[in-house]
């Protein structure tokens, strides 16, 4: 494994860790802790499915022996990054989601796109 491709699953591990008080965010835990749950459950199912059908490959990953997919994006980085959408949305209006969405969503793809230009992810078939 590649200096560049280590440092970022370390990373992602330290943000997840870091990130884990904001499940305890008002209103509830007994909000945030399901959706965090249900988030990474979600993720998983995507994943297993488009790595068994050869759509998507991960040539860089954790634990590589045990896993296929992407476990640290996967169970950390992305739930955390949903749940935060969530938090700051809880209370919006419709323009205001659609904003904050924006804030999400674009600089996400932007690092996507970065890691599949890099060697971390490999998309073998384009999903539309």
């Amino acid at each position: 494994m590649k200096m560049k491709e280590r440092i970022i699953l370390i990373a992602g591990i330290i943000f997840g860790l870091v990130s884990i008080p904001t499940l305890f965010k008002k209103p509830s835990v007994k909000l945030w802790l399901p959706l965090f749950i249900v988030d990474g459950l979600v993720n998983y199912a995507f994943d297993k499915t488009l790595v068994k059908t050869k759509q998507l490959k991960y040539p860089v990953r954790f634990l590589p022996r045990k896993f296929q997919i992407n476990v640290v994006y996967d169970f950390l980085v992305c739930p955390f990054l949903s749940l935060w959408y969530c938090q700051s949305t809880y209370n919006s209006k419709l323009p205001g989601i659609i904003g904050k969405l924006m804030l999400f969503g674009i600089p996400q793809s932007v690092y996507e796109i970065w890691l599949e230009r890099f060697g971390s992810i490999q998309c073998l078939r384009c999903l539309l």
